[in-house]
């Protein structure tokens, strides 16, 4: 398969022909390829789902990941063979309403309060606090159902295998520079906290599957490794159950991590899709 992307042509590996023919196959929609650097505040790469006039999904990667870009082509097809192999009814995506934001600015006020004392024009205050809300909401809806995907696609297409290996390693040595002292001070507690939790579940999670200790190691000597790994074995050791324990999952992980006010389901009839990781 040769796909359509902005600019130029690209051959893929046949594993990843195949992913993508699947897709095609189960929503008749084909795919469009998009560098765009404006995504990597919040993530790798995105897929935006083809709506009913639309002819093709829209994938967004950063440019800077060019050399992991099969891998990430199709762990995102893999986002939208789960969003559509489950039932209508479970095809739902998380949203954040205004009454949501002003809530968790209100959550967060004394954070927000110590950066305005420092001198943080009140321009900045709103982003920070779009950005920590976003990125909390965004990491717990997709990080339960990635760790789903990659397994996945380990077992099943051996030949992408290492080119995941790099990506994935790529991505939790990207993690863990949140271990930084500066991103912890910087923080507030709660998004600290929630966010450290998942990318240690996720190191855990990985360890297992690639049978690689090394992925857990920056988080072992800290207070988020028992807690991440209890997390990360609930979804290792129970059955794979689609789209719908997907969502019970999320609601879960926001449960014990605290935030699950912080976002509410939407069917995909009242919201744009678009998945991430």
């Amino acid at each position: 398969m040769i796909c359509r992307a902005q600019n130029y042509l690209l051959r893929l590996p046949d594993d990843v022909n195949r992913i993508w023919q699947e897709v095609e196959d189960l929503t008749g929609k084909g795919f469009l390829l998009v560098p765009d650097a404006r995504i990597e505040e919040y993530a790798n790469a995105t897929v935006r789902l083809a709506g009913p006039g639309d002819p093709l999904h829209v994938v967004r990667y950063s440019p800077h990941l060019e050399e992991h870009l099969p891998y990430y082509l199709a762990h995102e097809a893999g986002h939208i063979l789960r969003f559509f192999r489950g039932p209508e009814d479970m095809r739902r995506l998380p949203t954040v309403t205004n009454e949501q934001r002003r809530s968790v600015g209100y959550e967060l006020k004394d954070h927000l309060f110590r950066l305005a004392d420092r001198g943080m024009p009140e321009e900045a205050l709103g982003h920070v606090l779009k950005m920590w809300h976003d990125g909390v909401v965004r990491q717990v809806n997709n990080m339960p159902v990635d760790m789903r995907i990659e397994r996945w696609m380990y077992e099943s297409y051996e030949g992408l295998r290492p080119a995941q290996r790099r990506a994935l390693r790529r991505q939790v040595e990207q993690n863990a520079e949140g271990l930084k002292p500066a991103v912890q001070a910087f923080t507030p507690k709660k998004v600290y906290d929630a966010s450290v939790t998942m990318n240690s579940a996720f190191a855990s999670y990985l360890g297992w599957l690639l049978d690689d200790r090394r992925m857990r190691q920056p988080y072992v000597r800290t207070p988020y490794y028992r807690r991440g790994e209890r997390m990360a074995r609930s979804i290792w050791s129970s059955p794979d159950g689609g789209q719908q324990q997907d969502i019970e999952t999320v609601n879960r992980w926001a449960e014990e991590l605290g935030v699950s006010s912080w976002f509410e389901w939407v069917s995909v009839a009242d919201e744009e899709v678009q998945l991430g990781h």
